[in-house]
């Protein structure tokens, strides 16, 4: 890879997690199918594929591009990436900076799929 091309993949990804942190954005993180519970987090099934935690739920999922896996541990919101998602350049440290902006919110954990270690700041 140039590079040119890299430092422009580079500004779109800080670009994409800005409008991430900034707030979700129906047009961005959603397809206009998406929608909001009464407190105001989207459920996954219109979510986009570029989201950090795009799921296995979300209606873009295929066998190609899987998502993660949401799951509950005794009240608290895991996500478990899938393989391809770890191995896309840029996803972990995408979901490292959703994670830190999210904990506590909508997503408590998040467990890597073996054999990926997972960074302490996940725990």
């Amino acid at each position: 890879m140039s590079k040119g091309l890299a430092e422009e993949l580079a500004a779109q990804v800080s670009d994409k997690l800005a409008r991430i942190l900034g707030g979700i954005s129906g047009d961005y993180d959603y397809s206009k199918g998406g929608s909001a519970n009464a407190l105001g987090h989207y459920t996954d099934k219109g979510k986009m594929p570029w989201h950090p935690t795009f799921s296995s739920e979300s209606d873009y999922a295929t066998a190609e591009k899987p998502g993660g896996v949401w799951s509950n541990d005794k009240g608290q919101w895991v996500y478990t990436p899938s393989q391809q998602q770890m191995q896309t350049p840029g996803y972990i440290d995408s979901l490292a900076r959703y994670y830190a902006y999210e904990k506590g919110k909508d997503i408590d954990r998040i467990d890597t799929p073996v054999p990926y270690n997972k960074p302490k700041e996940w725990n």
